[in-house]
């Protein structure tokens, strides 16, 4: 530093200066008077001049602010003068108030450049790793799309057989149930078929009585009664056709005398009266039939022409001989 720098010793010839005074405000002082000869001893040649040292000034700490020291004149002339260190601080002085900056100082990016390269060659090594794993995460996604695909289509075939199945399964269902509606329909037929007989003949009986016989009227009305409970409980109903309706041969019967001779053609195939019940079984998918109705059929009868005799009408006029036609026969 500047202000722990000694001065250093000067031949008795040459004048020694003054220390300057570390504070900044004090002047710099005057240069020592030179020293003559006369006080300086004589020492011989074969012994070492023992040379006094000038007293030292006491080092004084740096302060802030000091202006910077000038070189004296023996020392330029003896010895290079050392380069003064710059200071960080911005140093004034007496002549101009501008604040001297600090040289600037140039960072050494090398050390960093290599930690980023280091960096960089462990986060590719990362990235590299990642690409593997996604790679074969893809492989594994690849097997999981064919195993799914492979359910979806094992799904398919197996909800096509079920549909099948259940197809079938309704099939046979409705056919077991046509079958035990069919054997029951022909188990109770037979016997269904001769109440409905016993019943088409007391109709018949009960109209053959004479007016006045109530009592057996009334038995058979009995007996009707009670055999029609048997077949209404048996899903059996009871066919009696209106006047005028359409005649169905499926459902009706009529013999050649139950016939009614009419001349309106509207009338023709039409139903007269009914004159015995009939009886279907309507349990089942299709009505049965189990006796037919037997009715009374209208007949179209065409009206009686007048009375003809072989010549022809007595008072028409004679026909008009004509002459024989030539034969084409040669």
């Amino acid at each position: 530093m500047l202000g722990s720098k000694l001065p250093r010793p000067v031949p008795p010839d040459v004048p020694q200066a003054a220390a300057r005074p570390a504070t900044a405000d004090a002047q710099p002082a005057q240069p020592a008077a030179p020293v003559t000869p006369e006080t300086t001893p004589i020492i011989p040649p074969d012994q070492p001049a023992e040379t006094t040292a000038p007293p030292q000034p006491a080092p004084v700490e740096p302060t802030e602010q000091q202006p910077e020291r000038e070189p004296e004149s023996h020392e330029s002339a003896a010895e290079p003068t050392e380069a003064p260190v710059q200071s960080e601080i911005p140093v004034t002085s007496d002549d101009s108030e501008t604040p001297v900056s600090p040289a600037p100082t140039v960072p050494d990016w090398t050390d960093r450049f290599d930690g980023l390269d280091g960096r960089l060659a462990d986060a590719d090594a990362r990235l590299d790793a990642f690409d593997a794993r996604f790679e074969a995460l893809d492989k594994r996604l690849d097997g999981l799309r064919e195993s799914l695909d492979g359910l979806s289509g094992s799904f398919s075939k197996r909800s096509q057989y079920d549909e099948a199945k259940e197809k079938v399964i309704d099939r046979q269902h409705a056919e077991l149930n046509k079958l035990r509606d069919g054997l029951t329909l022909d188990l109770r037929e037979p016997v269904l078929q001769d109440i409905a007989s016993a019943l088409a003949k007391i109709n018949t009986m009960k109209g053959e009585l004479p007016e006045d016989d109530t009592e057996a009227r009334n038995m058979l009305e009995d007996i009707d009664y009670m055999l029609g409970a048997i077949l209404d409980d048996y899903d059996v109903a009871r066919v009696d056709s209106e006047p005028g309706s359409r005649y169905n041969a499926a459902r009706q019967r009529f013999l050649p005398k139950d016939v009614e001779p009419t001349d309106d053609p509207a009338k023709a195939r039409t139903i007269a009266r009914s004159k015995a019940p009939g009886y279907v079984y309507e349990a089942g998918e299709r009505p049965r039939v189990l006796l037919k109705e037997q009715v009374v059929m209208y007949r179209v009868v065409k009206p009686a022409s007048p009375a003809e005799t072989p010549d022809g009408p007595a008072d028409a006029p004679a026909a008009p001989e004509t002459p024989d036609a030539p034969s084409s026969i040669g």
